[in-house]
């Protein structure tokens, strides 16, 4: 009887130990190996199994079969750390025993090993197995891909996919997900299309696809993706962000709040999205909801800071937005004030409470702080204008208005300015 019939009898679920596709010298029980796991039939539990086997194993009789057997059943308990010594063990005594080999790098990478000291075992195991061995080659593309080693990773991914059988597809999968992290989104892209193609049932591909498109800020693509893999009950909700971010990029608000209403957010810890959940329904017109989503976030106990003020902005531009009553545009802003003196929002509303009331010089400087964020220059310079004309500075308005029209230009921009020009 040798070690990997040994093994089937006595762990024959253990997901780690996979020798049957391992090829290369298996030894052979002698006789004292033989009555020392016969032994173990009359032990109900793996602890006394192992005792047993343990204390057989510290004897000269013991070979790398029984060290084997051995690992087998430290794996089977999840001690990975001495399954992988005894693997080692069994392979010292016996060079050439795949089995060994291969269950040694299964374990080493269930204990968590470095890529460091797992990378000779598996090229080792390699040899011994040959390269037509998916597993290994699993774990070849696993352990390069942690190395940033992405030829490699890539190398093995093909040969997998080749020799892969009903393995190969994951393989693929693995290959895009490299081809997206090195940025080749156009041939990622196209092998997931082709992958999909030929097997729409593949909800790996489907995430794939829309994390691609997501990365290189092709939104359409992503939100195509999102609807289609519907159709195929493999929409990738892991994505669900990524998908409702895209539709915010495009400006379908809706349909960005509708995915993100599907999504159990969690106001502190996903404040991020939940801040672009508010911003959608603020757009789409659903001003109430955006706020008490707002609120959520700054009264939850764990929100960061960063997270409560960007709670602030957003509730005070769904004021802005709905044109609420100024005395409760400006409490707000004035709270806000306090928390960041930075914020465009905040400042953006004191400013324009101030030019409504005449202190135009005020108002300005409320303006330029607003302008240093991208989102808000454009309408704080055409307001700062505002209230130079107001201050009867004709030409300064006119040189604020033509150099932001040659940062930014449009057509009634230049309009305007040449109104101003020309005294009309």
């Amino acid at each position: 009887m040798n070690a990997t019939r040994i093994f089937l009898l006595l762990a024959a679920f253990l997901a780690l130990a996979t020798t049957a596709a391992a090829s290369g010298a298996e030894p052979a029980l002698d006789a004292a190996e033989s009555k020392a796991l016969k032994r173990l039939d009359s032990l109900q539990s793996d602890a006394e199994k192992i005792a047993e086997l343990e204390k057989f194993c510290s004897t000269e009789d013991a070979k790398a079969a029984s060290h084997y057997n051995l690992g087998c059943l430290y794996a089977r308990v999840e001690n990975y750390k001495a399954a992988a010594e005894s693997f080692d063990r069994a392979l010292q005594l016996a060079p050439a025993f795949a089995s060994a080999a291969k269950n040694l790098v299964l374990a080493l990478e269930a204990s968590g090993a470095p890529a460091d000291e797992l990378l000779p075992r598996l090229n080792g195991a390699i040899s011994l197995c040959g390269l037509q061995d998916t597993d290994l080659l699993a774990i070849a593309a696993r352990t390069y891909l942690k190395r940033s080693d992405y030829s490699s990773a890539l190398e093995a991914c093909r040969l997998g996919s080749i020799c892969g059988g009903g393995r190969a597809e994951s393989f693929r999968n693995t290959a895009a997900e490299i081809l997206i992290r090195t940025g080749e989104f156009q041939k990622a892209a196209e092998d997931l299309n082709f992958m999909l193609s030929q097997n729409p049932k593949n909800p790996r591909a489907w995430d794939l696809l829309l994390a691609c498109h997501v990365r290189s800020g092709n939104y359409i693509e992503a939100a195509a993706v999102w609807e289609a893999a519907e159709k195929f009950g493999c929409r990738p909700a892991g994505r669900s962000a990524e998908a409702a971010g895209a539709y915010y990029k495009l400006g379908l608000y809706e349909d960005c709040a509708g995915v993100c209403k599907s999504m159990k957010l969690d106001s502190a810890a996903d404040a991020e999205t939940t801040l672009m959940y508010a911003r959608a329904l603020s757009a789409s017109g659903s001003h109430t909801l955006a706020e008490e989503l707002c609120d959520k976030i700054y009264k939850a106990e764990n929100s960061s800071r960063a997270s409560k003020i960007s709670a602030l902005e957003r509730k005070l531009e769904s004021f802005i937005s709905r044109n609420a009553p100024p005395e409760e545009c400006a409490k707000l802003a004035e709270t806000l004030i306090s928390l960041n003196p930075e914020s465009p929002a905040a400042n953006f509303a004191l400013a324009n409470r101030l030019k409504d009331g005449g202190n135009f010089r005020a108002a300005m400087l409320r303006f330029d702080a607003c302008a240093k964020n991208p989102r808000y220059k454009r309408a704080a310079l055409m307001r700062k204008a505002a209230c130079m004309l107001s201050l009867s500075d004709k030409n300064g308005a006119i040189d604020l208005l033509v150099k932001l029209n040659e940062e930014s230009p449009s057509a009634e921009l230049s309009k305007y300015i040449e109104i101003l020009k020309s005294g009309k």
